[in-house]
């Protein structure tokens, strides 16, 4: 069994830069299991798997591991994906599918837009903070999600994989 995957450098101008990243934008019916061993095998921050969403409403479902484990998100990873997807076809807006709910991505050439619903805020108080606190959180929370230098992509077919 063969895959087929994209190694994309985010957030850099060049090769060899930024933030790794390894997609595989064909994921259909690869079990849990191998897409944890293929994180663990890359040893890459994130490893994303494109499959079919769940929710109609979304272009694809993006399941994103790291070498130990499966998260609900990172941005990195997230624009790497649409960076890949969008090469692949001439489609320039996505809705992920992702463990927060649904993200929006437009590509507009080489630059990436990220649309996030806010973040809940909970403590573990169960009191809600005043204003100074909400501030110190999203300044410590708060990263740019908006991508301009251009992304390295790399395809390459990955053989001799069994399942």
């Amino acid at each position: 069994m063969g895959f087929d995957f994209s190694l994309v450098d985010v957030f850099t101008d060049r090769p060899f830069g930024g933030n790794r990243l390894a997609v595989f934008p064909y994921a259909t019916g690869t079990a849990d299991a191998t897409m944890q061993q293929l994180a663990w095998e890359f040893n890459f921050s994130e490893t994303t798997f494109v499959l079919p969403p769940s929710d109609p409403s979304c272009t694809c479902r993006v399941r994103i591991f790291t070498p130990r484990q499966e998260l609900p998100f990172a941005g990195h990873a997230t624009v790497g994906t649409a960076a890949v997807l969008a090469s692949l076809s001439d489609d320039k807006q996505f809705v992920f599918e992702e463990g927060i709910g649904p993200v929006r991505v437009d590509v507009d050439g080489e630059s990436m837009r990220l649309y996030l619903d806010s973040p809940r805020y909970e403590n573990s108080s169960g009191k809600r903070p005043d204003r100074r606190g909400r501030r110190q959180w999203l300044r410590h929370h708060r990263r740019p999600w908006h991508h301009d230098p251009p992304l390295r992509v790399w395809r390459r077919p990955l053989e001799g994989v069994q399942e």
